[in-house]
C-alpha cells in the first residue's frame, strides 16, 4: 500500500469506505429499533390482538414479552408458544 492508501485505513484495518458502510447500517438498526419499540409503546394499552412474524432469532418473543410487560396484563401469566412446533 502506498503512503495515502495506509493513512486511509484505521486500526481494525478498515477502509474509509468500509467504515461509512458500517456507521450507515448502524444508524438503519438504531432507526428500525426506535421504530419497533413505538410500535411496542402504541399496541401495549390496547386490547388488539398482536402477531408477530419473522425469522428464528429476530427477537419476536422479546417484543411479545415488551408487549405484555407494558400492558394491562403485566401481572397476569404470559405464555409463549412456538408454532413451529405445533
Amino acid at each position: 500500500l502506498g503512503q495515502d492508501a495506509a493513512s486511509d485505513v484505521d486500526q481494525a484495518g478498515l477502509s474509509a469506505a468500509e467504515r461509512k458502510a458500517l456507521l450507515a447500517e448502524e444508524f438503519y438498526a438504531i432507526k428500525v429499533a426506535e421504530k419497533r419499540g413505538e410500535l411496542i409503546r402504541k399496541a401495549a394499552p390496547t386490547d388488539a390482538n398482536v402477531l408477530l412474524l419473522g425469522e428464528n432469532g429476530t427477537g419476536k418473543e422479546l417484543a411479545a414479552r415488551a408487549i405484555h410487560a407494558s400492558s394491562r396484563r403485566a401481572g397476569r401469566t404470559f405464555s409463549s408458544v412456538d408454532l413451529g412446533s405445533v
